[in-house]
Parts: structure tokens; C-alpha cells; sequence
């Protein structure tokens, strides 16, 4: 997006997705007390990024530069173990059939019930 005024704010490229470098990252959260509406809150922001990802509000940097957005964003499945977590960064490996199992059971059926949580706990403080 333009910065000039003149330009109401009109985007300088037609391109949706503009990388021209990649630097990629990981957070690795651990909570001190595990509840599902905690799981569900992580989830649901990491969706909303993803789905996000273009928008200039959630795009990092200065008023003299162009600075970076969020292409990406992702949550790894909690239920690998340690092991399969090192396979995920290891672009050389492909899943196994353990964790494509363990995504299906993932997406059906647990992150549906952690979502169904954070709603609950957001009604429950109205």
C-alpha cells in the first residue's frame, strides 16, 4: 500500500502475496495450566492470522518502509510427540502414517471441542 495521501492508499503492486525473502520461525508454548478454552483461544488466533494474512493491519513495519507481513501461520498439531515435532521442521521428511492419523483425529474431533470451550468460557464471562 501506498503511504502517500495523494495516492489514497492504493496498493503500489496488483499482487496479493508479494515475498521477497523468507524468514521462517517457531514458537514452541507450553501452558502452566492446561485448559481446552487455552487450546481453543490458540487455535482460533492462529486461524485468523492465516486467514489474515494480506490485510495491512497485520503486516509489520515502519512509516519509511515496507516492512513484512504474516504469509503463513500455522499451529502444529499438539498431539505429536517430541519426535514427530522435529519431523514437521525437517523438510526432508515427509509425515508418517502416525501423525497424518493424528491430524485427521486433530481437525474431527479435537479442535472442534476446544473451540466449542472458548465459546462456552466467553459466555459464561458475558
Amino acid at each position: 500500500m501506498s503511504r502517500n495521501s495523494e495516492d489514497d492508499r492504493t496498493p503500489l503492486r496488483n499482487t496479493e502475496v508479494d515475498a521477497v525473502a523468507h524468514l521462517d520461525g517457531a514458537w514452541y508454548l507450553r501452558f502452566r495450566e492446561s485448559k481446552p478454552e487455552f487450546v481453543g483461544l490458540l487455535a482460533e488466533a492462529v486461524k485468523f492470522l492465516d486467514n489474515h494474512q494480506t490485510e495491512m493491519l497485520h503486516q509489520l513495519g515502519g512509516a519509511r518502509n515496507f516492512g513484512g507481513g504474516i504469509v503463513d501461520c500455522s499451529l502444529v498439531n499438539p498431539l505429536y510427540t517430541d519426535t514427530e515435532l522435529r519431523r514437521v521442521f525437517d523438510r526432508s521428511k515427509a509425515g508418517t502414517q502416525q501423525m497424518n492419523e493424528k491430524d485427521d483425529h486433530w481437525q474431527t474431533d479435537l479442535d472442534p471441542e476446544f473451540v466449542a470451550a472458548l465459546d462456552e468460557r466467553v459466555e459464561d464471562d458475558r
